[in-house]
């Protein structure tokens, strides 16, 4: 009988040290997976301020150099963080507000839109934002629109708003949305950003080397311009006054 009291026994303590381990190493897996999330938060902050830093030492060097700009790209380092400040890639796009005629004709076509459409629907839309409603030649105001939403006579607001510009292909939005922006862009596709006149830049701080690996977030979108000759790579930036 005391035989069989102890077998008992021994098997309730064997499986209550069973039940415990199990118990153990869920914890212990619970605690690995709750420090590796902090351990990732904490490397994202830290990614943070070392980009946010690179960008307001750049700033800093704007205002203590005599010509109040900076050379690009501008490199930092904090800790185990490479950072660079660079133009943006929003400047390889085509700002639908700054953007000329001819800009806005040279990108119509490009997309495969025939020439004389693409003039004519670059009039349009500087028609559309343009603050009188003088239609200029090729172009379209409020007589032209027949019952549609007039042109509104301001900056786009949207890259979305171009569909409500007279005789607006849909494709344009549907399948080239990616390349319009409101962010200061030139529209072209080169890496050699060149200065036009009139538009200001929009730059980006980026992690070039660190624990996790490229990560970006942009500047001050709008608050910067760039300095230099027309049509020569924008090397010198200078925030707006």
């Amino acid at each position: 009988m005391r035989r069989q009291q102890r077998g008992a026994a021994l098997l309730i303590v064997l499986w209550t040290a069973l039940l415990l381990a199990i118990l153990l190493a869920g914890l212990a897996a619970r605690l690995r997976t709750e420090s590796l999330i902090a351990r990732t938060q904490i490397d994202r902050l830290a990614a943070m301020e070392a980009m946010e830093g690179a960008a307001l030492v750049a700033a800093y060097r704007m205002a203590r150099s005599r010509r109040n700009e900076v050379i690009l790209p501008f490199p930092y380092r904090l800790n185990a963080y490479d950072v660079r400040v660079a133009l943006s890639p929003e400047m390889r796009k085509l700002d639908v507000n700054l953007a000329n005629e001819r800009q806005l004709a040279d990108f119509f076509t490009s997309i495969g839109i025939d020439n004389q459409e693409a003039v004519e629907l670059a009039a349009k839309v500087a028609d559309w934002r343009d603050a009188d409603d003088l239609a200029r030649p090729n172009g379209a105001e409020k007589g032209e629109y027949a019952g549609k939403a007039p042109p509104r006579n301001r900056s786009f607001l949207s890259v979305d708003e171009l569909s409500l510009v007279l005789d607006m292909p849909s494709e344009v939005l549907t399948n080239h949305r990616d390349s319009l922006t409101l962010l200061g862009g030139y529209g072209t596709t080169n890496d050699d950003v060149r200065l036009l006149p009139g538009a200001r830049v929009t730059l980006e701080s980026s992690i070039v080397r660190g624990p996790l690996g490229p990560v970006s977030f942009p500047v001050q979108t709008n608050a910067f311009r760039a300095t230099g000759k027309v049509g020569q790579p924008i090397e010198r930036v200078r925030a707006v006054q």
